[in-house]
């Protein structure tokens, strides 16, 4: 379905899908987009869909912040920062193609190509120019398709960073590529249809989602963070090829 729903579908799914897309990114500093961008696919138009996805991503970030700025790696996030003014404009024509089989397809063939590295126990060491490129494609993803995190994901894993190093400067770079995509997306087409309203009604359930992630992040170790980031881009993957077929 590529059109918006009514009112009474947009109460259940849209918050429903905004409540376990918020747990999940507060819970392991990645998954917000990877499961909201989909499914909300799904429940409205590309464009608003897209544009949905990084407000409340960017609701989410703004929540995280004073916590996360203090334990984040500042080198990492400042260069990743400058690539993403490099990468974000790359991806604003893909934006403005507005077209669903193509951004579905983007996002399945990223999340499976990620899964498998991470199964092969891809690693690589880090360095400063892999720092600046990994924000480049964070960008470029995030202004195309509303999905940040893959990149960081691959790049968190592979390389051990630990849990709490991970997930802060994961939330407070999500804060730039959020907000600095949303601002190239609305010059360069303006504010999607009905996106406004729509971010209202799933507000609620998305700062529940954070309270909750909140609770969970204490009781997760090491090995079920990496497993739960397999997990989550596996099932994104797949269910986006299935929606194509």
């Amino acid at each position: 379905m590529t059109e918006i729903i009514g009112f009474a579908d947009l109460m259940g799914w849209g918050p429903a899908i905004a409540f376990l897309a918020a747990l999940l990114q507060t819970a392991t500093g990645f998954g917000f987009s990877l499961i909201a961008a989909p499914l909300l696919l799904l429940v409205y138009a590309p464009q608003t869909a897209i544009q949905l996805n990084i407000i409340l991503g960017l609701v989410v970030s703004v929540i995280m912040l004073p916590r996360a700025a203090r334990e984040a790696d500042a080198a990492l996030l400042r260069r990743m920062v400058i690539g993403t003014l490099v990468g974000a404009p790359l991806g604003l024509a893909i934006f403005v193609s507005g077209n669903v089989v193509l951004l579905k397809g983007i996002v399945a063939a990223l999340a499976l190509g990620l899964a498998l590295l991470l199964a092969l126990r891809f690693r690589f060491a880090r360095s400063a120019g892999r720092d600046y490129g990994i924000g480049a494609a964070s960008g470029l993803l995030t202004t195309s398709i509303g999905v940040p995190g893959p990149p960081l994901m691959l790049y968190f894993s592979g390389g051990q960073f630990s849990k709490k190093v991970a997930r802060a400067t994961t939330l407070t770079f999500f804060l730039f590529a959020y907000g600095g995509s949303l601002a190239f997306q609305v010059a360069g087409s303006g504010v999607a249809d009905g996106v406004g309203a729509a971010a209202l009604v799933c507000l609620p359930l998305t700062l529940l989602g954070v309270a909750g992630g909140q609770l969970i992040f204490g009781f997760i170790n090491q090995r079920v963070f990496v497993r739960m980031i397999w997990a989550l881009l596996v099932a994104t993957g797949l269910y986006l090829l299935h929606t194509l077929l």
